[in-house]
């Protein structure tokens, strides 16, 4: 069975949303205006506060980006036909980012 080109997309976007939620857990990212969970209370938040809500943000990115890859490998598995797997493979990738920040949201 070959890697479908349709799942080629997601399983790119995963390995980067991987590789940028590295620096986050490490809590390598200052405050900035591009790169990093940036909203008007953690902007204002001291630093401690703005590196723990990061790393929050980070795992939970890592964790979608981790079932993204995983759901391009395991779904063309168990379905069989690889042709027709892109849109199921977005879907959980979604449902995914959605599970780990409630995840991450019921750990603060």
């Amino acid at each position: 069975m070959s890697f479908p080109k349709a799942l080629t997309g997601i399983a790119i976007s995963s390995i980067l949303v991987m590789l940028l939620a590295i620096p986050l857990m490490l809590e390598k990212v200052p405050k900035n205006g591009l790169y990093g969970f940036r909203t008007k209370t953690t902007m204002s938040a001291s630093e401690p506060e703005w590196y723990r809500v990061n790393r929050i943000a980070g795992i939970g990115m890592f964790i979608a980006g981790f079932v993204g890859i995983l759901s391009c490998v395991v779904v063309p598995w168990l379905v069989g036909d690889v042709q027709s797997v892109g849109p199921l493979c977005s879907a959980i990738l979604v449902l995914s980012v959605v599970l780990a920040a409630a995840i991450t949201y019921i750990q603060q």
